[in-house]
């Protein structure tokens, strides 16, 4: 944790996190929001399965179909790689992202680490460059 104190959320969604094999991903996001976010509510939605099409589905819904809700998400997940889910995940995680826009919540997700996406960590997308997924999904922010 940033200068040795014990980040946390305020609630937790999803599955129980295993401390000797911590998200990372997750825990950096929790690292840097919850330090800065003063006396705001933090949400961590965490998924052990560490299936990406999946795990993107099940928070959708786990978001979506919450009484109460988040004002800001942000995703640090992506992949620039073609073909990465299968279309059908890509439609589904593009409405509920447009759903949480309908409620006033603001999606944020990163562009990736992979730049233009020729190249990515999984896999080559011959001649061809790619916006990283799911930051390219309209109603959402890409940042990065």
């Amino acid at each position: 944790a940033m200068g040795g104190e014990k980040c946390a959320g305020s609630k937790y969604v999803g599955d129980k996190n295993v401390p000797s094999m911590p998200g990372i991903e997750s825990m950096l996001d929790t690292e840097y929001i919850v330090p800065v976010s003063g006396d705001h509510e933090t949400w961590v939605y965490t998924y052990a399965s560490f299936d990406f099409c999946g795990d993107l589905q099940t928070f959708g819904s786990d978001v979506t179909g919450e009484s109460t809700h988040p004002t800001v998400i942000s995703i640090s997940y992506g992949s620039q790689y073609i073909g990465m889910c299968p279309s059908e995940s890509v439609t589904r995680f593009a409405a509920d992202i447009e759903k949480m826009a309908g409620l006033g919540i603001t999606v944020m997700i990163s562009s990736g680490d992979d730049g233009s996406g020729h190249v990515s960590r999984q896999g080559v997308n011959p001649g061809k460059l790619s916006p990283s997924y799911p930051a390219s999904i309209p109603h959402a922010i890409a940042v990065g």
